[in-house]
């Protein structure tokens, strides 16, 4: 009998970069950023190409809403960062290793009252990879109640930003070391941030 090596997303190893072919060297990409609007529970998707210094595509920014995206019944925006002529998604591996949550996958309840603020889980999340920095905001006001739920049809701004950063030598999006904060089970769960040890 083979075995099969299958890749278990958020666990990145010195082989699975190897099979990818995902190491260095890194195209340096050009700033850009794209704003898109969504409407809570109804479909939508925006793309961003992203080009090096000389103009040529390097990655493509996909972001699609519809309910079914999130798992379930659950309505969210999710986010995949591509490279060029190739369908392996790059954002794929920031997982949660508790929730197994990924924080390319923004969700209504993760934008509601102190939820928003919470880092790496709320309202901006940045990826750092491949020398560049990713950064999803969403640019919509919060709702400040947090028994206010957000509503079907309510407009969503969300702003993608892609910029250099040499820094960024991981060759896939790593998970945060802040952990998604509905592996508590209580209603002001977001209120207190958690970290990875």
């Amino acid at each position: 009998m083979k075995v099969v090596r299958q890749h278990v997303p958020g666990h990145v190893t010195h082989n699975y970069i190897q099979s990818e072919d995902f190491g260095p060297s890194y195209p340096s990409v050009r700033p850009t950023e794209t704003t898109a609007t969504f409407y809570v529970r109804k479909p939508g998707a925006f793309r961003m190409p992203i080009h090096d210094k000389v103009g040529k595509l390097v990655y493509t920014l996909d972001c699609a809403a519809a309910v079914g995206t999130a798992g379930l019944d659950r309505w969210g925006i999710d986010c995949k960062l591509t490279p060029a002529s190739r369908k392996i998604n790059l954002l794929g591996d920031a997982v949660d290793p508790y929730t197994l949550m990924n924080r390319a996958l923004i969700l209504p309840r993760q934008l509601e009252g102190q939820c928003w603020r919470y880092p790496g889980w709320g309202a901006v999340r940045s990826f750092d990879l491949r020398g560049l920095e990713l950064t999803l905001s969403v640019i919509t006001a919060p709702l400040e109640q947090t028994k206010v739920k957000r509503h079907s049809g309510e407009e969503l701004q969300l702003k993608a930003r892609v910029r250099p950063d040499e820094s960024a030598q991981s060759a896939v999006a790593m998970p945060s070391h802040y952990i998604d904060w509905s592996v508590v089970e209580h209603p002001h769960a977001c209120e207190r941030v958690l970290v990875d040890p």
